[in-house]
């Protein structure tokens, strides 16, 4: 099965005619940055509302402040466990 250019392979018992996605989708705007950072919260906390360990992704960088529209001037600086800049 392919949808929007993604693969996706069905179990063998799986029912052909049933829809793996759901209905239409629900479109969010998040126009300031508290709406990111409780989106964030949100995503992060799926797992554990099903007992399930917090994951952590080295693809995934912590959410720097960015909204859409704005122009990055400079890469945003990596921060250590602490919090602070490294220098």
């Amino acid at each position: 099965m392919r949808v929007a250019g993604i693969s996706a392979t069905l179990p063998h018992d799986a029912d052909v005619n049933h829809p793996i996605w759901g209905g239409p989708g629900w479109k969010v705007f998040l126009d300031c940055r508290d709406d990111m950072e409780r989106t964030v919260r949100y995503i992060e906390q799926n797992p554990v509302k099903i007992g399930q360990m917090v994951q952590r992704w080295s693809f995934v960088s912590e959410y720097d402040g960015w909204l859409p529209g704005q122009v990055r001037t400079a890469k945003p600086q990596a921060r250590g466990t602490t919090g602070e800049r490294k220098s």
